[in-house]
């Protein structure tokens, strides 16, 4: 569970990567969070993240977020005041999402595999046969598939047909 201020940013957590993350606005850093958020924000099985603006204000409400539920974490964009902002100066929303998963630590021999992916994923887009690789990307090394290495072995086949094809091509 992301929070936000804004709805725009909320929107934007949700269409970049709303397959794993679900985003909460609050309307502002001053607003106190509803019955629902509330209650959301009180599961201890879920991941809180606080992604308030990067600012003064942000700041005091993201301090109080933490004293109300001890198992938030702060997670400010990397870059710019917000999401919004963040977006506009080339963050990828997504794959910075997918960074802070704890379970998401690959083993050093299959980081660069993961990674060369992941680029791959993006730059293809538009191909929906590669998000439900993506997902289990995403989900980290516990994943069931990554598990039995069937996705590792998955990846590393598709990494060699795709470098056969575009030595094929040129």
């Amino acid at each position: 569970m992301l929070v936000v201020e804004s709805e725009f940013d909320a929107l934007a957590v949700c269409y970049a990567a709303g397959d794993f993350v679900f985003s909460v606005a609050i309307g502002g850093s001053a607003k106190k969070p509803d019955n629902i958020t509330d209650f959301l924000a009180k599961q201890q099985d879920i991941t809180l993240l606080i992604c308030l603006d990067n600012d003064g204000s942000g700041a005091q409400s993201s301090a109080k977020w933490q004293k109300l539920y001890p198992h938030a974490k702060p997670y400010s964009v990397p870059v710019g005041k917000d999401i919004g902002e963040a977006i506009a100066q080339g963050l990828d929303v997504r794959s910075w999402l997918a960074e802070f998963n704890p379970a998401n630590k690959w083993r050093k021999e299959d980081k660069k595999l993961i990674d060369w992916f992941m680029a791959y994923a993006k730059k293809h887009a538009t191909k929906l046969a590669h998000k439900p690789i993506e997902r289990e990307v995403l989900l980290g090394p516990q994943s069931p598939r990554a598990i039995t290495g069937e996705l590792q072995r998955g990846l590393k086949l598709m990494k060699m047909l795709v470098e056969a094809e575009t030595k094929n091509f040129l």
